[in-house]
């Protein structure tokens, strides 16, 4: 979990040592619907890491994603397709909304 701050950076940094990604590499990101935004090492990239090593997402995938300072994310990096993957709260809550759903039995009358 991590917060964006105002200039739509992600401030948890654990992620990004995982992945092993550095201040000087290129970085790509794009929407998934409006739940998710994708970002993957790139060299030719639009974006890099801050000198803190932080990620900013693009503000027209923060608005595309209904994404602003303070929000909670949920992040998952995956080391084998080298990406790191933001989930928005609604996405989530859908997802486990659902979920449960399905581990509930419905009530009988």
């Amino acid at each position: 979990m991590s917060r964006l701050d105002s200039s739509g950076r992600v401030t948890e940094q654990s992620m990004v040592a995982r992945l092993q990604w550095s201040a000087t590499d290129r970085l790509t990101a794009t929407a998934h619907g409006s739940e998710a935004v994708i970002i993957r090492r790139d060299t030719s990239g639009a974006f890099e890491l801050s000198g803190r090593r932080r990620i900013r997402i693009p503000a027209s995938l923060r608005a595309r994603c209904a994404l602003n300072a303070g929000d909670q994310v949920l992040l998952a990096a995956s080391t084998r397709h080298d990406l790191l993957l933001v989930h928005t709260m609604a996405a989530l809550d859908q997802l486990l909304s659902n979920h449960h759903h399905n581990l509930v039995p419905e009530a009988t009358s």
